[in-house]
């Protein structure tokens, strides 16, 4: 599952987000990595293929002005740097960041490629548009060509708002209509200090700051992950600015329930494999949750970062960096070791 956060604020967005990003992108992500600023009107963005390393190699963080943005770091899953968030849209009203993507939904991809194929009609070509590669659960569309699912809903929600003028509407339409694992984070060229969200089944944190909020998956993208934080609710939708927040319910009934708690002997069991050696967090999910743990795939996401929250926090463990190379891609896997 990728990672995110976002922040707005007062001071300037990008280092901010840089340091949230690179606190948590070797926690199931890493071989992807994008940011997105907004400034004066104009989004200044960048993303390539592998960890932050890479960007850095490309572009400089003091150059993305604006005090509202976007940090993602995406999993070893498929396509090259067009295939990475964030996405823009073509007309640059909207830039977007997810977490998860077709997942449990995955049954739907004709009613993507047919949305798809209405926005080519329409002379809306999507920007990660890619030599189709068999397999792959992304919408194929009749002009040859395959996109990622996050694009798509970018140029729907772009589509949308510039016919509704409403921001909230736009993503509770699109999210509702062609749903969408976890969660989708967006802003607008019009709402240069908001930051807008649509969540199905995941959780988000949000911290306030004197100077600004910020949010993300973890609180471990946090400076201190003991701060005060609140939670933003699965199916909802809303935004928050420095001085405001909005939250209403995406759709009437929710995809599915994600249980706030995890049975307390999960945690036992993980420390007991990694007893046996250092994991990565999906690794940990799989060996020490997947298989006892009730509910989706978020559900178990949620659990095992809540697990690694209590041991990081509580000091009987700690991560360790490596590289990994998948498909010729240098990303980042942090490894969980106890002390």
């Amino acid at each position: 599952m990728c990672v995110w956060c976002a922040y707005t604020g007062k001071k300037q967005a990008a280092p901010i987000l840089w340091e949230g990003g690179r606190r948590i992108e070797g926690l199931w992500s890493g071989f992807y990595t994008g940011l997105v600023t907004l400034d004066q009107g104009k989004f200044h963005w960048a993303k390539t293929e592998g960890w932050s390393k890479y960007w850095l190699a490309e572009n400089k963080v003091e150059d993305f002005h604006g005090t509202c943005g976007l940090f993602h770091s995406r999993t070893a899953s498929t396509g090259d740097r067009r295939w990475a968030h964030p996405f823009i849209g073509i007309n640059g009203l909207v830039a977007t960041v997810s977490q998860g993507n077709n997942g449990i939904f995955k049954e739907e991809v004709a009613h993507r490629e047919q949305a798809g194929n209405e926005l080519l009609d329409q002379g809306i070509k999507c920007p990660s548009a890619a030599p189709r590669v068999p397999g792959r659960d992304y919408p194929n569309l009749k002009d040859g060509t395959q996109i990622h699912t996050s694009d798509l809903f970018t140029q729907l929600i772009e589509r949308e708002y510039i016919r509704t003028k409403d921001p909230l509407q736009s993503i509770r339409k699109i999210l509702t209509e062609f749903p969408e694992e976890a969660s989708s984070i967006v802003i607008f060229k019009d709402f240069p200090d908001a930051i807008f969200y649509g969540v199905t089944n995941t959780r988000v944190m949000m911290t306030r700051y004197e100077d600004g909020v910020f949010l993300s998956i973890t609180p471990l993208a946090t400076d201190h992950p003991y701060r005060r934080y609140e939670d933003l609710p699965a199916n909802s939708v809303g935004f928050v600015t420095p001085s405001r927040i909005v939250i209403e319910p995406l759709s009437a009934e929710p995809v599915f329930q994600v249980s706030p708690i995890f049975p307390n002997p999960l945690r036992k069991r993980c420390v007991e494999l990694l007893k046996k050696g250092p994991l990565p967090l999906n690794k940990l999910c799989d060996l020490g949750i997947k298989f006892d743990f009730p509910g989706g795939l978020n559900s178990r996401i949620t659990a095992s970062y809540k697990i690694l929250e209590s041991l990081l926090c509580e000091g009987e463990a700690e991560l360790v960096f490596q590289e990994k190379v998948w498909e010729g891609i240098t990303g980042r896997e942090d490894l969980i070791r106890l002390k």
